[in-house]
């Protein structure tokens, strides 16, 4: 879902949800490890079946686009219709359900904040923001 020139000669993303909607869940798969090795030291805290989810930050597109335009990035987003998205191309009906739900429930489920800081209680740690995980991972001269 890297973002993608568009028709306006933008380079960006043209989706169907809702720009202004917090869904999108963010954290550096990198740092799953803490959480796991945080699980395996607290099995008393963490078993029993546990969802300890990786999340670093809770975004909006726009908020996305916001953190990567202030970092130097010429980013934009346009919302396209599911319907319209759906047929753009093969599985694009599937893409489009899935930010459906997002837009609906957030991608890990509207009940998911007693999760997540039981995660960050057993990693011993907050994962890294989107903001400075972009700055590294994500640099300016990347997306040009």
């Amino acid at each position: 879902m890297a973002p993608q020139k568009q028709a306006d000669g933008t380079l960006g993303w043209a989706l169907p949800i809702d720009p202004t909607v917090r869904g999108i869940h963010m954290g550096d798969i990198r740092e799953l490890g803490n959480i796991v090795a945080g699980a395996f030291a607290h099995p008393d805290e963490a078993g029993n079946g546990q969802y300890l989810p990786l999340v670093g930050d809770f975004m909006s597109f726009n908020e996305i686009i916001d953190t990567l335009n202030r970092q130097g990035h010429e980013f934009s987003f346009k919302q396209v219709p599911k319907d319209v998205f759906a047929t753009s191309f093969p599985g694009a009906a599937e893409i489009a359900a899935t930010f459906a739900y997002f837009q609906a429930h957030t991608y890990l489920g509207s009940d998911s904040h007693h999760r997540i800081a039981l995660a960050n209680k057993i990693a011993g740690r907050q994962p890294t923001k989107f903001s400075t995980w972009a700055r590294v991972n994500f640099p300016v001269n990347a997306s040009a």
